[in-house]
């Protein structure tokens, strides 16, 4: 069985800052979050040690996402709430290129898995496909206003991005208008809408034939779907009992062995493992002091590093337990 060592292998606190994203690059160099003062912080996995700030915007918009190159581990892209969006390398804390999207809060990013396109998302609810080379928006994706009949395209903000983990034309979108859009980015429009789940963070996540979504609110809470069917399989809550403090989710993901779910929140401020044999939470749950905002795993999926709204970063080493 799956559990946490409740005793990090290193913490640090963002003083008066929340830590709205966590990502460890593909090669475990470094550990990047994204914070709300418009920065983001590159540190050493092993101890926590800073190695660089990072400065986004010195307007202190959010930065609201980050993610490294697949392909290329010292590429690193960020997003913010002003519509920016920065590459950096993890040479030099200076970025190499910057674009904005005007009118748009940015809230999601995600980089293919050849590294050759990227994709960002937000309140304009525009899904926008870039090629990573040319650095300009190859497609521009948008529900039609008029069409009243179908929900394909979001009509509310878009708050995630997912890579599907093998196909590279699937991508997953989720946010506020409790709708999971399903893109073939061979086509203009969604080929799948699925209802349900009110996306906050970054809570979608695929394994094997499995399609997950982590909602915030407090019940049924986790939804999961076939996807040679897109049926939906299994819904999940926080808590098993009435009487157990129940959990939002911001953020969510398979283990990549497909046995067990890793999920975190607020409302119970906690990181929880979960079967995906039976659906129930396994080991104990990690207790945090404030509400979970983001969570990543190590490439080797041996730890998980969790952002909070007290500024908290922890890293956290998985343990067997029988």
């Amino acid at each position: 069985m799956l559990n946490l060592n409740k005793d990090p292998q290193w913490a640090v606190v963002e003083e008066e800052h929340k830590v709205l994203c966590v990502q460890m690059s593909p090669d475990s160099q470094y550990v990047a979050a994204a914070l709300s003062n418009g920065t983001l912080t590159l540190r050493s996995p092993t101890t926590g040690r800073l190695s660089y700030t990072l400065i986004h915007n010195s307007q202190r918009y959010a930065v609201t996402a980050a993610k490294f190159n697949p392909t290329d581990p010292k590429v690193l892209f960020s997003v913010a709430a002003d519509g920016s969006i920065k590459e950096w390398t993890t040479k030099d804390p200076h970025s190499v290129w910057t674009t904005t999207e005007k009118g748009n809060q940015i809230c999601a990013i995600d980089v293919s898995k050849d590294g050759t396109k990227f994709f960002t998302a937000g309140s304009d609810t525009h899904f926008r496909i870039y090629d990573y080379e040319e650095k300009k928006v190859i497609a521009d994706l948008v529900r039609n206003e008029f069409d009243l009949e179908t929900t394909r395209g979001h009509a509310n903000r878009i708050m995630a991005i997912h890579c599907h983990h093998s196909d590279q034309n699937l991508i997953f979108t989720g946010g506020w208008d409790n709708t999971l859009q399903v893109w073939d980015i061979r086509q203009s429009y969604p080929v799948r809408s699925l209802f349900g789940p009110h996306v906050v963070g970054d809570s979608i996540d695929t394994c094997e034939n499995w399609l997950m979504a982590g909602s915030w609110r407090t019940k049924d809470q986790f939804m999961i779907w076939d996807m040679r069917t897109f049926q939906l399989q299994a819904t999940m809550q926080w808590g098993l009992i009435p009487e157990e403090q129940q959990g939002s989710i911001f953020a969510a993901k398979f283990h990549p062995n497909g046995q067990f779910i890793i999920a975190a929140g607020s409302g119970a401020n906690q990181v929880k493992i979960y079967s995906t044999e039976n659906y129930a939470p396994v080991g104990s749950p990690l207790q945090m002091k404030s509400p979970v905002l983001c969570m990543c795993m190590d490439p080797m999926a041996d730890s998980v590093i969790v952002g909070t709204t007290n500024g908290d970063i922890c890293f956290h080493n998985f343990v067997s337990s029988i």
